[in-house]
């Protein structure tokens, strides 16, 4: 099938686990046979055109790099039309608001081409994650631009798909409570991970060394953009007391982002910056070694959206895992006290508690990584990923009456 992935980003535009679940995702359908362009914003270095892995890439000159705005919703359109001239589409691929303007302007309808959309968090999370943040000028404006296009927006787009794809348990509920789609449009495709790079190995020895760390060190691993709803101001604020029983303990965070210069100065005022490590942005080939270099991985954001795709990374190095009581993370990714813990979103004290039982106990950390890592096989693969996501694709193309 000829398949078109419209999308604001990908990995030239940032490093997130939105655009690499979306360039994984369209190498995995090129394996699997399919014919994947993608259609998306401007490349910062000015590149229109790129083939990689079996996958086009046209990048939209004029738009702004991984942003959605005016130039991009006539633009991506435009291209849509251009290419579908000439090599004839079978299933549009809308990945978030990607496809939009496409959908609601029901151009899918006038060539007799079925859309389906990937959501990848919503509105509704956003909004109540906004709600929590407190008084935050940066929160409250984007907590308007989310009401405005969960309102004006989204319902419309997401309603007039064909099917919609969802990418945890929970998030099925939520878009059919609010975006009015019948369930039996929703699919349930966890996002995967090359389960065979992100494997238990040994601590590479060479790396330790380079971040100045010894080898009776334990260490803590997070790995997220560094934003205030990342909730990586609770893993410093725990420290302190961890610190004063386990005084080898050291955090490394992967990550880069505009509360980084308040989260150096947290860690200054608890007096705890000799043990944290701001790495910067990790690459995503060496991200498998520092997850097998750590001891635990955490994951503390209080935002509602899709689980981070870190954590089933983690995972797969067979990584016990702390995480934050995020519905979708609870509902597809971490049964508590099996593969890892889970703890209440802000609740320092358990966070706390469930960090230091793991740093006394090595075999409770053997124990949950082992199960972490048959979760992380039996779930979340690409080879599962990709056959779901065709399954999709061939059930709505049917559905049309197409052949």
């Amino acid at each position: 099938m000829k398949i078109c992935f419209f999308t604001r980003t990908l990995p030239a535009h940032a490093v997130g686990g939105m655009e690499l679940h979306i360039e994984t995702l369209a190498r995995s359908l090129s394996v699997k046979g399919e014919d994947v362009t993608i259609i998306t914003t401007a490349h910062p270095s000015g590149v229109e055109y790129e083939e990689k892995n079996g996958v086009i890439v046209h990048y939209l000159a004029g738009t702004r790099p991984g942003k959605y705005g005016r130039h991009w919703w006539t633009k991506s359109v435009q291209k849509f039309e251009e290419l579908h001239a000439t090599q004839s589409f079978d299933v549009i691929h809308s990945q978030s608001a990607g496809a939009c303007r496409l959908i609601r302007k029901r151009i899918h309808k006038k060539y007799g081409i079925p859309v389906v959309t990937s959501l990848h968090g919503t509105s509704i999370d956003e909004i109540k994650t906004k709600l929590r943040l407190g008084f935050n000028i940066r929160a409250k404006l984007g907590l308007i631009k989310n009401i405005y296009s969960y309102l004006f927006a989204d319902r419309a787009f997401i309603s007039l798909s064909d099917a919609v794809i969802a990418t945890s348990d929970s998030q099925v509920g939520v878009i059919a409570k609010w975006y009015a789609v019948d369930t039996q449009k929703i699919h349930l495709v966890y996002n995967g991970i090359d389960v065979d790079a992100f494997a238990p190995r040994a601590p590479d020895s060479a790396l330790r060394k380079s971040l100045g760390l010894e080898s009776s060190d334990f260490i803590i691993l997070s790995v997220a953009r560094l934003k205030l709803e990342k909730g990586l101001q609770n893993i410093l604020s725990v420290l302190p007391g961890l610190l004063k029983e386990h005084p080898h303990i050291k955090l490394l965070i992967g990550g880069d982002g505009e509360y980084k210069k308040e989260l150096v100065a947290l860690a200054s005022r608890l007096g705890i910056e000799k043990n944290v490590y701001f790495l910067g942005i990790i690459d995503y080939n060496e991200l498998p070694a520092y997850f097998n270099l750590c001891d635990i991985f955490v994951n503390s954001t209080i935002r509602e959206n899709g689980y981070d795709l870190t954590i089933p990374q983690a995972m797969a190095c067979a990584k016990p895992v702390v995480v934050s009581d995020i519905r979708s993370v609870v509902a597809s990714v971490v049964q508590d006290g099996k593969n890892g813990f889970v703890y209440p979103r802000n609740d320092i004290g358990r966070l706390t508690k469930l960090i230091d039982e793991l740093v006394r106990y090595p075999g409770l950390r053997d124990a949950m990584g082992r199960n972490a890592r048959d979760t992380a096989r039996s779930k979340f693969s690409l080879e599962a990923m990709a056959e779901k996501t065709i399954t999709v694709y061939r059930k709505v193309y049917e559905d049309k009456g197409l052949k």
